[in-house]
């Protein structure tokens, strides 16, 4: 637990966002006002506790008062602010502690490559099984990814990845590239009574930067009038099954087939850094990867 004490500068455009009423927004009883730079004090109190050696819960509870020509505002209706935050984290690495249990993956990496097309449903109607393609806007996506194992263990295995996908667009538009940082927690099932690796399922998480905003993300935002961004949040699902378990051969041994759902969307309308984009976009891919 410890005390914090910060003063705060805001310029004349970020308060304006804020507190700021333009022409366009005034009302007889909210008029127009640009309240300039501002300067103000926040205090507050931040808390952790270690649940076990890598999760530990955290939180801030904080009290700032307003600079006075924010204060002013027709907006504001308190001289203060009182903010409350609470939070998760889980530690991918320890000092004390191996990471991956076993020796001989600690520089274990990974390659993997998938092909497919832009989906008709949406992520949580994909997942259910409904794999139907989108035959108005009919585009393609193929891609190469790099992985490398953060921590291993016998039933979750972590990844960092970076992935480059490129979008086939015509005629709908050029061409173009698409950039991904991501997360992967990738899950793993055994043969019953067995040590033999039957199948992977994992979840990833990161940030997605296109050159140019997919046709299929371009079309649903024109159609609810809303705006698009190249930037957006980034999610995956992969499924897969070993090679061995189908043919065996050594140039393919350690490497998976299955499918990849590659999904880009803005949080719901919920986050200014994906310039609250509320639709997105789905892709699913069968690939192959390879762990080296």
């Amino acid at each position: 637990m410890k005390g914090v004490f910060s003063v705060i500068y805001q310029d004349a455009d970020l308060s304006n966002y804020y507190y700021g009423v333009s022409d366009s927004e005034a009302r007889p009883d909210r008029p127009a006002y640009m309240p300039g730079s501002a300067t103000f004090m926040r205090m507050g109190l931040n808390t952790s506790y270690h649940l076990t050696r890598r999760w530990f819960l955290y939180s801030n509870i904080a009290f700032e008062g307003l600079d006075i020509d924010q204060r002013s505002s027709p907006l504001v209706e308190n001289d203060y602010a009182v903010s409350l935050f609470m939070g998760a984290s889980y530690l991918f690495g320890d000092v004390y502690e191996a990471d991956v249990e076993d020796v001989a993956r600690k520089k274990e990496w990974s390659w993997r490559i998938n092909y497919g097309y832009n989906a008709k449903e949406n992520f949580n109607n994909i997942i259910r099984g409904e794999l139907s393609p989108d035959k108005e806007i009919d585009t393609e996506i193929l891609g190469f990814t790099f992985g490398k194992l953060i921590v291993g263990g016998p039933r979750v295995d972590i990844y960092g990845r970076l992935a480059l996908f490129r979008r086939l667009e015509e005629p709908y538009q050029s061409n173009f590239w698409e950039y991904v940082a991501y997360v992967m927690a990738m899950g793993k099932g055994y043969k019953a009574w067995s040590k033999q690796l039957a199948f992977r399922w994992g979840f990833g998480y990161g940030v997605s930067y296109a050159e140019e905003v997919p046709a299929a993300e371009a079309v649903e935002q024109a159609e609810k009038g809303e705006e698009t961004s190249r930037f957006l949040n980034y999610f995956e699902m992969q499924v897969d099954f070993p090679v061995n378990n189908i043919v065996r051969t050594r140039s393919l041994r350690n490497c998976f087939v299955g499918m990849t759902v590659v999904h880009r969307s803005g949080l719901f309308g919920s986050s200014d850094l994906f310039n609250n984009i509320t639709g997105g976009s789905n892709a699913i891919t069968g690939h192959l990867e390879c762990l080296r």
